[in-house]
């Protein structure tokens, strides 16, 4: 599979994604980040062959014969073609982050590679789950920590690769552990991310989230905590200083980057450690040396 069959698509998606992607031995590993101010609908070709992917966004894809799936809000896919196959996908407005791992057709001997493509064949070619953990997407989402260069950087690339392959693994023979169902209330954690994403500067107090989703506080911060993994507070914290670290990239001061979220340099600059582990300053001396992206980690108590 070649690269530019996965540029193609991403242009197809939206004309502001940003796309990365990598060799590894077994095919191609992206990651891909974007923000849809409008849904959109497209049209792509998957080429032959295996594709896996998580994904926190909502959308729905459907191929002919090959059947369709839905995500709502965050899940994992799989699908398998025999041959090139022409699908549709609905792609709603707001964030999405998702990331995934392409095999070709010929470069799939690996065991645990055709006893996943078995399965596909044993049932619906496309499947999706919203049942995997919103800790384990998140982290397969999450940018590769840049600390990797090099042979190590190939090396973190197939430990990605790997761990999808072991999720979609786990999904396929229902070896994961027993888990709730699904909340009636999931939407409501949903509506309250792309409330607080729009308000991130200055977000509401949990009192007013929790009207403005129309849930109470308790069912609100229980919710949101399952769905993502971390709690409300935690949330807008890493996401606060995820778009500064952005700020600082385009070449903001530390201080014009502080106020831009909303904060005061002072607290500002040990927020910043504890989320990347470096203060910002010294994040900014260290850009040219070739730094160009920190990692999403964070402190999520």
């Amino acid at each position: 599979m070649k690269a530019e069959r996965l540029e193609a698509i991403s242009r197809a998606a939206s004309s502001d994604s940003v796309l990365l992607t990598d060799e590894v031995s077994s095919g191609v590993c992206w990651h891909s980040t974007q923000h849809l101010e409008q849904p959109v609908a497209y049209d792509v070709v998957l080429p032959a062959g295996l594709h896996l992917a998580v994904g926190l966004a909502t959308l729905k894809t459907s191929a002919g014969r090959q059947g369709e799936f839905t995500l709502p809000g965050m899940g994992l896919t799989a699908v398998y073609c025999a041959e090139d196959v022409q699908a549709t996908t609905r792609l709603a407005a707001g964030p999405n982050r998702s990331c995934g791992l392409m095999l070709p057709t010929g470069d799939t001997q690996e065991d645990h590679v055709q006893q996943v493509i078995r399965r596909l064949r044993e049932g619906p070619a496309m499947r999706a789950t919203s049942s995997v953990p919103a800790a384990v997407l998140d982290r397969l989402c999450a940018p590769l920590d840049p600390w990797f260069q090099g042979h190590a950087r190939a090396m973190a690339l197939e430990a990605r690769s790997l761990e999808l392959m072991a999720v979609v693994w786990t999904w396929l023979n229902g070896e994961a552990a027993p888990v709730e169902p699904p909340s009636r209330h999931i939407l409501h954690a949903h509506r309250a991310r792309e409330l607080l994403e729009t308000q991130l500067a200055a977000p509401p107090s949990l009192a007013r989230l929790a009207r403005q989703v129309g849930v109470n506080v308790r069912t609100l911060t229980d919710v949101f905590r399952s769905q993502f993994g971390m709690s409300i507070a935690s949330y807008v914290t890493r996401r606060r200083l995820q778009i500064a670290r952005d700020h600082l990239l385009e070449g903001l001061s530390v201080s014009a980057a502080a106020h831009r979220v909303g904060y005061a340099p002072a607290h500002f600059s040990n927020a910043f450690q504890r989320q990347f582990g470096i203060r910002p300053q010294a994040f900014v001396r260290a850009m040219p040396t070739g730094a160009c992206e920190m990692p999403d980690g964070a402190n999520d108590a």
